[in-house]
C-alpha cells in the first residue's frame, strides 16, 4: 500500500496535468466565443453603418474570414483532441504536430481578426468624426448665410432715411430744365 506520501505527490501532479489541460482547453474555448462574437459585431456593423468604400468593405471581409478560420481550426483541434487524448492513455502518443499547427493557426488568425477589426473601428470613427465635422462647418456657413440675409433685411430699411431729393418750387420749377439741378441758393431745407 503506498504511503501517504506518495499519494499527495500523486494528487498533487494529477491536479497540475487537469489545470494545464483545463487551462488549455478554456483558451480554446474562450477564442470560439470571441470569434464567434467577433463575426457577430463585424455583420452587425457592416448591416447597420454600411460600407463607404471598397477600402472599408475589404477590411470587413478579411476580418470576417480572419474569425472564420480560427472557428474551423478550433473546432478541429477539439475535435482532434479526444483521438490525441485516448493515444496519450494508451501510452502510444507522441507530440501532435497538427495540433501544434491548427493551435498556432487558430490563435495567429484570431489575433488578425482583432487587428482588422481594430482598423475598422478606428476608420469608421476617423470618418463619422470627418462627416460630423463637415456637417458642423455646414451648419456655420449656413448661419453666416442667415446673418448676412439678416443684415440684408436690416438694411432694408436704409432707403427711408436717406435725404429726399427736393420737389422743385414752382418759382424755380420754370427756370430749370429736366437735367438740371436745382441751385444751391439757400432753398433747401436744413
Amino acid at each position: 500500500m503506498p504511503d501517504k506520501e506518495e499519494l499527495k505527490e500523486v494528487e498533487y501532479y494529477a491536479t497540475q496535468a487537469n489545470a494545464w489541460v483545463n487551462t488549455r482547453m478554456e483558451r480554446d474555448k474562450s477564442l470560439l466565443t470571441l470569434s464567434a462574437g467577433g463575426i457577430g459585431l463585424l455583420v452587425t456593423l457592416l448591416t447597420t453603418r454600411g460600407v463607404e468604400s471598397v477600402y472599408a468593405l475589404a477590411l470587413y471581409v478579411l476580418a470576417i474570414l480572419c474569425f472564420i478560420v480560427c472557428l474551423g481550426f478550433l473546432i478541429a483541434t477539439l475535435t482532434l483532441n479526444s483521438g490525441y487524448i485516448e493515444k496519450v492513455i494508451q501510452g502510444t502518443a507522441e507530440r501532435s504536430k497538427h495540433l501544434r499547427a491548427f493551435d498556432n493557426i487558430a490563435l495567429s488568425s484570431f489575433s488578425m481578426g482583432v487587428i482588422l477589426s481594430l482598423v475598422i473601428g478606428l476608420s469608421t470613427g476617423i470618418e463619422s468624426l470627418q462627416s460630423k465635422r463637415g456637417t458642423v462647418m455646414s451648419k456655420d456657413r449656413l448661419e453666416k448665410l442667415d446673418v448676412a440675409g439678416d443684415l440684408q433685411k436690416s438694411l432694408n430699411g436704409m432707403p427711408a432715411i436717406a435725404p429726399k431729393p427736393q420737389q422743385p418750387s414752382p418759382q424755380q420749377g420754370n427756370q430749370t430744365t429736366s437735367g438740371d439741378k436745382p441751385s444751391d441758393s439757400g432753398s433747401e431745407k436744413k
